[in-house]
């Protein structure tokens, strides 16, 4: 990714393993990325390896495409039911078992 094309499109706190995670998704999507280290780095080592808020880059082109994907909600796993609601499908415990 040529410096002079991108644009910062969010900034993630996570460090590096969460800007793979973003860049994961763009790129599952067809948009190319790159991550970098913020100006914030928040680490004592920070010489010495990659700590501290990271900057995703995409294309200027593909901004608005990105900012859309990673605002997109997920929809995997159950989103209707709380933890603390009764499931249909989970059979009432025994009260021996309680």
């Amino acid at each position: 990714m040529e410096p002079d094309d991108s644009v910062v499109l969010t900034v993630v706190s996570g460090g590096p393993e969460a800007a793979d995670v973003v860049c994961g998704l763009l790129r599952s999507a067809g948009i190319e990325c790159a991550y970098r280290d913020t100006e914030a780095i928040d680490s004592s080592l920070e010489e010495f390896t990659a700590a501290g808020p990271q900057e995703i880059l995409v294309h200027a082109s593909d901004l608005d495409t990105a900012r859309d994907l990673i605002a997109a909600p997920t929809t995997e796993g159950p989103t209707d039911v709380s933890p603390t609601e009764e499931r249909p499908d989970q059979p009432e415990p025994d009260s021996a078992d309680v």
